[in-house]
């Protein structure tokens, strides 16, 4: 993170600040996001074969779901 593009000792801070807060905002959301809701509190991938697979609810699934398909569209 503290190498060229993210950090630049000679750009002003708010460069410095703006491209790290659009890495981490761009982690955070991996966190949420249709492959993140496959892993569990201590970052394993859960299991779907035994009934796991996401810590998200069937609504929340179906919510998601219709979000990202009127972003798409």
């Amino acid at each position: 993170i503290l190498q060229f593009p993210i950090y630049d000792a000679g750009q002003p801070h708010s460069s410095t600040f703006g491209s790290l807060g659009s890495l981490l905002g761009m982690y955070l959301h991996r966190f949420v996001d249709d492959w993140g809701r496959r892993f569990d509190k201590d970052g394993q991938m859960m299991d779907s074969s035994k009934g796991g697979g996401t810590w998200w609810s069937n609504s929340s699934v179906t919510a998601y779901k219709e979000v990202k398909q009127c972003v798409a569209n």
